[in-house]
Parts: structure tokens; C-alpha cells; sequence
């Protein structure tokens, strides 16, 4: 009965600020690990742990109880154990290099919904798959999000509408409709009474951010980032986007200030998490708009190998990584590696139907 309570404590995820777990929480979630020993029930709780580290920062811990939650989940065998463990991979395993294995989750997560007749389960999936077609530019993306349109009128949970929200945000934003998508994530805030309110909030603000950055309007933000990023100085992603947002307002001071903190002892502050390719999105947009080759030399080992993958911040996306990489390029003096990347991009950007990035990869742009 115990971790049953634990499992419904994570359920409702952190109270805090981003960057912050709260100690009550992890508190009560140690003590039920230490007790629990029947598998199934192990696997529940240890997956669920999972959302109050995400969002608080640790991802090492976050990843070493979605492993123990899959171990006993692998040791109980039941698929209804793997479909309350499976979906905690959406936030856990969120770096570019994990791409191939929340495929495979996908993949399974499908069948065991199919198996079980639980919608729920299914939804899950086509969420990664959502998430996925994301991040490499895939117009399946579209097909992904009709799959939950389907299912999520067939479960009819308000948490889950709070979902489809930032998902068909994340689409409108991609497709060029701007309005549309800000009026969708702002009304997303009316879910604030299930879902918890910081959830809801910070998802808001990402997803403005995003809108923001495609409307060549970062510098609005500037104040609003500060602030962010003053109260929460350990959270490498406000710094990096402040440092953008600082240099799209033509602050240079702060924005290198801001660059420094972001990418200091090889970018230690940046949580390797569902924040981490928005972070090195915006510090290459930084380097790129100050035009600076110190900046973009120290920035361009990170975020070149990502060149053909869009950037992911949980529910949408801040661009392609492209566009970044190229303005790097530009600023070290490699220009005709930056045109062909831009043309590359454009096509890709192109195929995907997403005109407002195809727009911002024109040569002259970062």
C-alpha cells in the first residue's frame, strides 16, 4: 500500500521550480525502494520516481530508476507491468543518442496497448513517436498526431487534453501557424487543475519561447529570461536562451555573460535532459548573431554532430539544429560548409512543411 501511495505521488510530479526536486517527495520515493521487493510493484514505483527527478534536474537518477523499474518489469513478465513502466521513457531517455531505443519503446508500447485494448497505453506511444518525428524532420509527424486525436477521444481524461494541447501547438508552430499555436498553449493553462501547476507553466513558457524565436521576436523576452534566469541560476537552459534573447536585443554584455555561465567547464550547468538540445540550440544562436569565432569555435563540437536533427525541449521544438551550426560556420570563416548546410536545410525544412524555418535558413540568416 505503501509504494501504491509513492506511485500516485510521482503521478502528480514536482511542486517546485524547475532545476529543484522536492525533498518530501524523493524523500518518501527512497524509503518505498528500500522496502518494495514483489516486481511488479517495484517497477511501478521506481518508473514513476522517474517524473520527479526529470523535471528536477538529476538525470543520472532518473535514468538508473527507469533501469531498475524495466529490470523487475523484465522479472514480473506481465505486459501490464511494462505499459505503467514504458511510458516514463518519454522524459527519461530525452538526449539525441537515445532516438533509436525510445523507437524500439514505441515499437513495443503499440503492441502491449493492442494486446491489453487500452488506449492509454497506445496514446503513450504515439507520443514518442510524435516526439521523434520532431526531432528528425519527419512529416510523420502528422500521421502521429491524428493516431492521438483518434485515441485521446477515446479515453476523454482531461490530463490527457492537457497533452493534446502542446502537441497540437507544437504542430501549428511547425506549420507555420503562429496565432493558432500560441492561442492553443495559452489555453492550455486552464489544465492547471490536474496537472501540477509548474507542469503546465513551464511548458507554456517553452513552447512561447519557441514561438518567439521562429517570429524573430527573442528579444521581448529579455526580461521575462533575466528574471528566470536570476532565480534559478543552476539551470543551464535559462542561461542559454537568455544569452540569445540578450543578443537578439543587442546587449552583448549580458550575452556573453550569459554564454560563459551556459558553457563553462564544457557545459556542466546544461542538464543532459529534455532541455539539453534547446540549450545548445540557443548558444549556437548566440555565437552565430554576435557573430563571434571564439564563441562559435567553443559551441560548434557540441551542436555540429546534431546538424540534421531539429531541436526537442519535451513538447516542441526551438529549430533546427542546422541553422545554428551554420551561423558557427560562418563566424569561423568555414562559409561555403555553412551555404551547403543552409540549402540542405531549406529542402528538409521544405519537405517537412515547416515555412518559417525554411524561411530563417536563408543565407543571410542564422
Amino acid at each position: 500500500l505503501y509504494g501504491r501511495a509513492v506511485v500516485e505521488l510521482c503521478r502528480l510530479g514536482p511542486t517546485t521550480e524547475a532545476g529543484a526536486n522536492d525533498a518530501g517527495a524523493v524523500a518518501a520515493i527512497d524509503r518505498a525502494l528500500a522496502v518494495v521487493t514483489e516486481p511488479g510493484l517495484l517497477a511501478r514505483v521506481a518508473a514513476a520516481a522517474t517524473m520527479v527527478h526529470s523535471m528536477g534536474g538529476d538525470t543520472q537518477r532518473c535514468r538508473e530508476l527507469l533501469e531498475l523499474a524495466m529490470q523487475a518489469a523484465d522479472v514480473d513478465g506481465r505486459p501490464e507491468i511494462w505499459a505503467d513502466v514504458l511510458p516514463f521513457s518519454y522524459m527519461t531517455l530525452s538526449e539525441p543518442g537515445d532516438l533509436e531505443q525510445r523507437s524500439a519503446i514505441a515499437d513495443r508500447l503499440v503492441e502491449i496497448g493492442a494486446a491489453l485494448r487500452r488506449p492509454d497505453v497506445e496514446w503513450e506511444a504515439h507520443q514518442i513517436r510524435f516526439s521523434n518525428s520532431l526531432q528528425i524532420g519527419s512529416c510523420q509527424l502528422r500521421t502521429d498526431l491524428r493516431r492521438l486525436e483518434k485515441l485521446a477521444a477515446a479515453i476523454q481524461e482531461r490530463s490527457r487534453e492537457w497533452e493534446m494541447h502542446y502537441l497540437r501547438a507544437a504542430a501549428a508552430q511547425i506549420d507555420g501557424r503562429l496565432e493558432e499555436s500560441e492561442a492553443i498553449i495559452t489555453a492550455s493553462l486552464d489544465f492547471a487543475d490536474c496537472v501540477a501547476a509548474s507542469r503546465v507553466i513551464a511548458v507554456y513558457g517553452v513552447h512561447l519561447l519557441a514561438l518567439r524565436l521562429v517570429a524573430g521576436r527573442a528579444a521581448e523576452l529579455l526580461g521575462d529570461l533575466q528574471t528566470l534566469a536570476d532565480e534559478q541560476p543552476g539551470v543551464g537552459a535559462w542561461q542559454a536562451a537568455l544569452a540569445f534573447a540578450a543578443a537578439e536585443a543587442g546587449d552583448e554584455g549580458l550575452a556573453r555573460a550569459a554564454f560563459d555561465r551556459a558553457t563553462h567547464d564544457d557545459l556542466a550547468i546544461l542538464d543532459r535532459d529534455f532541455s539539453f538540445t534547446g540549450g545548445l540550440y540557443c548558444l549556437g544562436a548566440t555565437a552565430a548573431a554576435l557573430g563571434d569565432p571564439d564563441l562559435a569555435a567553443r559551441i560548434l563540437p557540441h551542436i555540429e554532430p546534431l546538424a540534421d536533427r531539429w531541436s526537442w525541449v519535451g513538447t516542441t521544438t526551438l529549430g533546427p539544429m542546422v541553422g545554428p551550426v551554420a551561423g558557427c560556420l560562418d563566424a569561423v570563416g568555414r562559409g561555403d560548409e555553412a551555404i551547403r548546410l543552409r540549402a540542405e536545410g531549406r529542402a528538409a525544412a521544405r519537405t517537412f512543411g515547416a515555412p518559417g524555418y525554411e524561411l530563417l535558413l536563408a543565407d543571410h540568416e542564422v
